[in-house]
């Protein structure tokens, strides 16, 4: 699957679930797999880079 596809499709899923809201996917997630607060760090930390 080439990256266009992958951005299309996450792009619909955030909008069929999410009201296209990445950040409430993110939180969603923290909350579905229980993480601490230093994993909860981290998790933001790899984001913030990500973006860059």
């Amino acid at each position: 699957m080439d990256t266009q596809q992958v951005l299309l499709e996450l792009s619909e899923f955030l909008q069929q679930y999410y009201d296209g809201s990445f950040s409430r996917m993110a939180c969603d997630y923290i909350h579905a797999t229980g993480m601490d607060p230093q994993e909860i760090e981290e998790f933001l930390e790899m984001m913030k880079q990500k973006e860059e």
